[in-house]
Parts: C-alpha cells; sequence; structure tokens
C-alpha cells in the first residue's frame, strides 16, 4: 500500500472542501441578477470543474500511472505463476 502524502495539496478533504465552495459560488451568482457577479460566476465554473479534474487525478482507480503499474503487476504476477 502507498504512503499517505504529506503535500496538503494532495489531501481530499480540501479539494472537496474547493469544490463546495465552488458549487456554492457557482449556484450563488446563478441565482443573484446584476452583470457585476458574471465573472464571478464564471471563474466559479472554471474552479469548480479544475477541482473536479484534480480530485479525479488524485483517485488511484482514474491515476493513468497507477494503471500502467497495475497492468505491469498483473503480467508479472501471471508470469510467476507460470513458473
Amino acid at each position: 500500500m502507498a504512503r499517505p502524502s504529506k503535500n496538503p495539496f494532495n489531501s481530499t478533504t480540501l479539494t472537496i472542501g474547493g469544490m463546495t465552495a465552488a458549487l456554492g459560488t457557482l449556484v450563488y451568482t446563478g441565482m443573484v441578477r446584476g452583470r457585476g457577479w458574471k465573472p464571478t460566476h464564471v471563474g466559479a465554473g472554471v474552479a469548480l470543474v479544475a477541482l473536479s479534474l484534480w480530485h479525479a487525478s488524485q483517485q488511484a482507480k482514474y491515476a493513468r500511472l497507477a494503471g500502467a503499474k497495475a497492468a505491469k503487476g498483473k503480467t508479472g504476477q501471471a508470469r510467476a505463476a507460470a513458473r
């Protein structure tokens, strides 16, 4: 099992908190009237998409590198079992 990272940017809790704040801002600015909120609304949407991608990249089942390592491990285990 991999050792947890001490980097705060790899924290799932921090990522989900950011996504929650971005979604709340997106909903609020979507309901508020006035042109002044449009840049904030667009920024919150971009932040939500970026944080969603970041969150997906942090999950081992979605990471491309983890998939490649798992594929290498499975072929290595199959070879060892065949011996």
